[in-house]
């Protein structure tokens, strides 16, 4: 799917049918993934602001190739939740974000993810 975006009829479709929580009181997303024929388990836990893959075939010749993947894909989703209708009420604060980066990283994504909103 790289270099493919979700339509906007495709996304409110996903909403409807999948994605039923509101984003504030998710505590973990269970996303499996494919890569190059191969299907793993992405875990987001949201609390921890951690990643976890849960691979069979897990290699050092693949894992930074897995970490890759696995950011883009928490990106997008982080992306595609930042609307105000994804929090359950007025007073509900959003998490602070599902990839475990460091200071200076998160302000570089939010800045990317405040210019695609």
């Amino acid at each position: 799917m790289e270099g493919r975006r979700l339509s906007p009829a495709s996304l409110e479709s996903i909403n409807a049918y999948y994605m039923r929580t509101k984003v504030d009181e998710v505590r973990r997303i269970y996303q499996p993934m494919l890569s190059s024929g191969h299907w793993y388990l992405m875990i987001i836990d949201i609390p921890r602001t951690a990643m976890i893959c849960l691979d069979s075939c897990i290699s050092s010749s693949n894992i930074d190739k897995r970490k890759e993947e696995m950011e883009k894909v928490a990106l997008e989703l982080e992306g595609m939740t930042l609307a105000r209708k994804w929090l359950s009420g007025p007073t509900a604060v959003r998490p602070p974000g599902f990839l475990p980066l460091d200071s200076s990283s998160r302000k570089s994504r939010n800045k990317k993810l405040a210019r695609r909103s």
